[in-house]
């Protein structure tokens, strides 16, 4: 297994207060409360999508960035996540499904409040009967490998218009 990478272990964490202020509003409030550049900086792509309507989610940000089809960061960054944190996946759409239902049991034991995956998924039918917070790009039946270089809590670009600092995400599930 080759673990290769950068992981950066000291993130300057998003204070809790905040957290529980940006879960009680609505993703699109807190985009036009950004203005209209920051705003448009700060939200995803527009083939986000959340697996299950009716879900929220807001929490400090862990971001990873696998190697092309592959998710060993994404275990690497599970085995460092904290209770209400969101993992923020920027597979730019890679084969190989980066999150799953193991994944997803994993994560609700840990307590984390969500994932976003830009990147494919699998196990749909199970992550929608946990009703657990996800949102991807796609949704594929295919494995990822397990022994590629990452980055963890490193500035990640899911796509060309959004890039997250390690600070905090949000997101809502709405028909």
């Amino acid at each position: 297994m080759n673990a290769g990478g950068v992981a950066y272990a000291r993130t300057r964490r998003v204070d809790d207060a905040l957290v529980e202020r940006a879960r009680a509003c609505w993703v699109s409030d807190l985009h036009e409360g950004l203005g209209p550049i920051a705003g448009r900086m700060a939200t995803m792509s527009e083939r986000m999508r959340p697996l299950a309507l009716g879900i929220r989610m807001a929490g400090a940000a862990i971001t990873v960035r696998p190697a092309p089809g592959d998710n060993l960061f994404l275990h690497r960054a599970l085995a460092s996540a904290s209770k209400g944190d969101v993992l923020v996946v920027a597979a730019n759409g890679e084969a190989g499904a980066q999150w799953g239902y193991l994944a997803a049991l994993q994560a609700e034991r840990i307590g984390l409040a969500g994932v976003v995956v830009h990147g494919t998924i699998r196990d749909v039918d199970q992550l929608a009967q946990m009703r657990y917070p996800v949102w991807a790009t796609a949704i594929s039946p295919a494995h990822p490998e397990k022994k590629g270089a990452g980055a963890l809590n490193a500035p990640s670009c899911a796509t060309a218009s959004w890039c997250i600092r390690a600070t905090w995400s949000s997101a809502t599930a709405t028909a």
